[in-house]
């Protein structure tokens, strides 16, 4: 529900939460980090973000060519190529 809830309200999406892919632990400046990845499916809403030049869709493949810290990079290889 706290998921839903965020995606609702930083992105202007209504999702349908499904199953948890796995999670990725991290440190930085001896703070712990835990990044919970989980399956997800947009239902309503169109991708509102402030703070940024643009969103974009892409397909989990396509993710590897963008720069991003190891902990990103570690969550997205939870993402397997048929999640798209």
């Amino acid at each position: 529900e706290a998921l839903r809830a965020h995606l609702a309200s930083a992105l202007g999406l209504e999702a349908e939460i499904g199953e948890r892919l796995g999670e990725v632990r991290h440190t930085v400046m001896a703070q712990a980090i835990s990044l919970q990845v989980h399956e997800a499916r947009v239902r309503r809403g169109r991708v509102r973000v402030e703070g940024y030049a643009q969103a974009r869709w892409m397909a989990p493949s396509a993710l590897v060519e963008l720069p991003m810290s190891a902990a990103h990079r570690r969550a997205v290889g939870l993402i397997g190529p048929g999640q798209v």
